[in-house]
């Protein structure tokens, strides 16, 4: 069994893990809507920051 590398993005920068513990339990059903707007909004504003798309790695 051969293993393929993993490749990282941006290897020398130090990173920043962020976990997401996302509450999509039926009691959150008329607020997913604003949960999926505000995950989209966080990975836009990750992605337009230079230093944060090098270093966050979302979970």
């Amino acid at each position: 069994m051969s293993s393929i590398p993993a490749e990282i993005p941006y290897p020398q920068e130090p990173k920043q893990p962020l976990l997401l513990l996302v509450d999509v339990s039926g009691s959150m059903t008329p607020r997913i809507s604003r949960l999926v707007s505000g995950l989209r909004l966080l990975k836009e504003e990750i992605l337009k920051d230079d230093i944060a798309r090098r270093r966050v790695e979302v979970a």
